[in-house]
């Protein structure tokens, strides 16, 4: 989560090097002070390490030269209460493949959420292409990702605890939602919920939700395409060694199977 920031207006560029000595906070804190690089406004930034929902006195000292050589006629002072970060929720890696052999953990953190519901939904091979249409924007789908391309969903109440405005990092273990040896392409989706009592939760806006295609398996591949066909490599993600007789089914973008074949040696 960035640091909070304070924007000061202008009606010129201020001089960098001068900014720092010409601006002060109380309660002290390490701040850094930089020129807006915009084209519409002028002035400057101040960001450090604010802590939100407290209060802060800052003096603009009279004398802040500007770019052109003008000067702050007078000292200007101000009281700013930074407010609570905003709910959130979200994974915190970009990273899609997960190997069978190991703890199948999907890091995730949260801030000013109190739980989250966590569900897992098996997508079916046979939506894989029509997935990847709506994930890369090549159809033009309005609702939910996955709507309609996966399987039953388990779905898990999970509480959180963290101090207000402070980062709460969690795992999800995919072992958790998924009966027998999990394996294949998954649709993982959380949503925030204020509060857990009992069985009941109170959820927040469905903007809020995350999700992520999980995909559980040892195999990783690279391709090449030419005019006269495509050249494809398969390896053990876990050992780094080319993997033999590995079936690889090639797809065209209406979903047609164009080529199948296995890997040699």
């Amino acid at each position: 989560f960035e640091q909070c920031q304070i924007r000061a207006i202008f009606s010129s560029k201020p001089e960098p090097n001068a900014l720092a000595s010409h601006v002060s906070i109380d309660p002290p804190v390490r701040f850094v002070a930089e020129p807006l690089d915009g084209y519409w406004e002028s002035g400057f930034t101040i960001t450090g390490d604010f802590k939100p929902g407290s209060v802060y006195k800052v003096t603009l000292k009279k004398g802040i030269p500007s770019a052109a050589g003008a000067e702050l006629g007078q000292t200007i002072e101000r009281v700013i209460q930074f407010p609570d970060r905003p709910q959130s929720l979200a994974f915190t890696s970009d990273g899609r493949y997960l190997s069978p052999r190991g703890k199948l953990l999907i890091p995730l953190e949260a801030m000013n959420v109190r739980g989250y519901i966590a569900s897992v939904a098996p997508v079916f091979a046979n939506n894989l292409v029509h997935f990847a249409h709506r994930d890369t924007g090549l159809d033009s789908h309005y609702g939910p990702k996955a709507q309609r391309l996966t399987g039953r969903a388990t779905t898990i109440t999970n509480a959180l605890v963290a101090k207000p405005n402070e980062a709460a990092r969690a795992t999800l273990s995919l072992r958790d939602y998924v009966q027998g040896e999990p394996s294949g392409a998954y649709w993982v989706q959380i949503q925030p919920v204020s509060r857990i009592i009992g069985d009941d939760e109170e959820y927040y806006p469905s903007w809020q939700t995350d999700g992520r295609l999980m995909v559980i398996t040892d195999l990783g591949f690279a391709a090449r395409t030419a005019n006269n066909g495509v050249l494809i490599w398969v390896n053990s993600l876990r050992l780094a060694q080319p993997v033999t007789n590995a079936e690889i089914v090639l797809y065209a973008l209406n979903n047609q199977e164009i080529g199948r074949t296995t890997t040699d040696d």
